[in-house]
């Protein structure tokens, strides 16, 4: 992947009459601008360039977010106002793309919100590693990954690290890498996750000052401590491992005995995947005889929870329980109508015209269209339409095993919601991650251009399923959870004694 920046470099004419001031001197003289002069049009450059994109952040906010209406979400009405002054002080000092991302990307994460934040459209390979990765596995920070080769000796794996450059590594997560990454510090996947930048720094998600880490203390599997020296350099390879798409293909084996696993990674779908996807319901909609079947969540980070309502409705039909008492409402914007309308877009091409998904927000457009023109802030959307071919058969009556790693948010926690409430249902796994009540993302360009804005537009009222509230299994995995083998061999032995 070639190194790719996150800001075009598009000046208002504001940013030119200064840019003019700082050279016209030396252009006249005939000689080179100072070091000095070269800093302050850098200065002046990428604080304009922060500060444009973070005002048109906050004004968006403030324009279509849910949050913005929600007058008893006190953290967000505080963080709304408060978090733009002390992210707008850093915009103004911004000299660096990095340093512009990182000021808006303090704010957003400020709001505590995976479907909240800024991030690059286009993705750089310009990343410094350490040679060696720590995720977080219970309290401690262990290492998961070490180079193939590196200039000088790294930590063995399966090392704890216990502190660098004398600071606890949950002090130095917590103070230095999560107020520009994620700071919903309550979850372990969030832990996991910012464990990774101890010894990755990348350009896609800067800190405001680069603080690369030069000694760490470690104990070995033997309990002997070692102090080990950390040399940087150009390298992607601790980011492939960290971020590396470990999801099992979509698809369902037979086990024996009555026994059927389905992975269902993929709720995200291209137009060939939901062909595929068909085929797939296909064969789930015939387990009605089935013992037990064990749904496998491991690598879906979410997409569309219609993909997962399909799923469960060709096993359980219409004995799927509902959550009564949780209502969806969308704020009233013509931002919301624009994603409306790309919805539909999308699932014209996924799932065709004929089908509810589309039939659906062809009525909610209709629906957020007559709410604008009267200028209502609020529209119920109403239950989803049911596929009455898939209600006629046979439902499953077996026991449902639900399977989930640390990534699992937003519709892959819905559909973990629904499986949940099936009677007899036994979760096995990882915890999960968590989300806000906020939901269905907008896209927004923002004026540098190749940055994006994710923008929630709905609220789920009266949701059973707390603020960032993360599932704990029933019976929780202690090994490496993406070692197929081991961890199936694992589920198996549990269900034979349950």
């Amino acid at each position: 992947m070639n190194s790719l920046t996150y800001y075009s470099l598009v000046r208002t004419k504001k940013i030119k009459q200064r840019l003019v001031v700082v050279f016209l001197l030396p252009l006249i003289s005939c000689s080179q601008p100072s070091q000095q002069e070269l800093k302050m049009s850098a200065y002046y450059e990428w604080s304009a360039v922060a500060k444009a994109d973070l005002d048109f952040v906050y004004e968006t906010i403030k324009a279509a977010h849910p949050g913005v209406l929600e007058h008893s979400d006190v953290a967000f009405q505080a963080w709304l106002h408060q978090g733009y002054s002390k992210a707008l002080s850093l915009a103004k000092r911004a000299q660096t793309q990095e340093q512009a991302l990182a000021a808006l990307r303090f704010y957003t994460v400020g709001f505590k919100d995976g479907h909240l934040g800024v991030s690059p459209q286009n993705y750089s390979s310009n990343v410094n590693w350490a040679g060696w990765n720590i995720q977080k596995q219970g309290e401690e920070f262990v290492v998961t990954y070490q180079a193939k080769e590196w200039p000088i000796s790294v930590p063995p794996m399966g090392s704890r690290v216990i502190a660098c450059d004398g600071q606890s590594v949950s002090e130095y997560i917590k103070y230095n890498i999560s107020p520009y990454i994620d700071e919903r510090l309550n979850l372990l996947s969030t832990w996991s996750m910012l464990a990774h930048f101890v010894t990755i720094e990348t350009p896609d998600m800067p800190l405001w000052e680069s603080k690369r880490i030069k000694h760490c203390t470690v104990e070995l599997k033997d309990k002997t401590k070692k102090e080990y020296s950390l040399l940087w350099k150009k390298s992607y390879e601790g980011v492939q491992y960290a971020f590396a798409d470990r999801a099992p293909k979509q698809g369902l084996r037979n086990l024996g005995k009555g026994i059927y696993w389905i992975n269902v990674s993929n709720f995200q779908l291209s137009q060939a995947e939901n062909i595929e996807l068909e085929r797939f319901l296909d064969k789930i909609k015939v387990l009605r005889q089935a013992k037990k079947v064990i749904l496998d969540t491991r690598g879906n980070r979410g997409g569309s929870s219609q993909v997962g309502t399909k799923i469960l409705r060709a096993l359980l039909k219409d004995k799927i329980p509902t959550e009564s008492a949780a209502r969806a409402f969308w704020r009233v914007s013509p931002v919301a109508k624009k994603t409306l309308e790309e919805h539909l877009d999308y699932f014209s091409k996924t799932f065709g015209k004929a089908s509810i998904f589309y039939l659906d927000t062809v009525r909610l457009l209709e629906q957020m269209n007559a709410a604008l023109a009267i200028k209502q802030e609020w529209l119920e959307q109403l239950p989803d339409t049911i596929d009455s071919k898939i209600e006629a058969r046979e439902a499953f009556n077996g026991q449902l095993i639900i399977l989930t790693d640390l990534n699992c948010a937003s519709a892959c926690l819905d559909f973990v919601d629904s499986v949940r409430r099936v009677p007899g249902a036994i979760h096995m796994g990882l915890p999960t991650s968590g989300d806000t009540f906020y939901i269905d993302v907008a896209k927004i360009q923002l004026p540098s251009k190749n940055l994006q804005l994710s923008l929630p537009l709905k609220i789920w009222r009266d949701r059973a399923r707390g603020l960032n509230q993360a599932y704990y299994p029933d019976f929780l995995y202690e090994g490496n959870i993406y070692d197929t083998q081991s961890f199936e061999n694992w589920v198996m032995g549990k269900l034979e004694n349950i």
